[in-house]
């Protein structure tokens, strides 16, 4: 009788240059940082930087990220009214998982 695995244990899913995780010694690797420090020091739209280009921003470059950020994040009114009828109790990934899917529908630039 073969042995049962749980969840992806044991399953290499994707390669990746973004992380690196060394389960066994307790450290995540993002681009060449410890996770540790990145989350003492970094700000959010720092690690997003870091995620998309693999080196952490400038000054300038962390401005302009929070600029573009910031004039993207307005739900429209419908969004809002959706997010509204969500259970007060909803579970918060849960509550995520459909806002994320949500906004989705309302892009008109998502892909189909």
């Amino acid at each position: 009788m073969s042995e049962q695995k749980k969840g992806l244990e044991g399953i290499v899913i994707a390669d990746t240059k973004l992380s690196r995780v060394m389960g066994d010694v307790g450290r995540l690797i993002y681009s060449g940082y410890e996770i540790a420090d990145l989350a003492e020091n970094a700000c959010f739209e720092e690690i997003i930087y870091l995620l998309w280009h693999q080196k952490l921003p400038t000054q300038s470059e962390l401005n302009h990220l929070s600029r573009d950020l910031f004039a993207n994040m307005a739900l429209s009114s419908a969004e809002l009214e959706v997010m509204q009828r969500l259970p007060v109790k909803a579970h918060p990934m849960a509550a995520l998982r459909t806002g994320v899917s949500m906004a989705g529908m309302f892009d008109t630039e998502a892909e189909g």
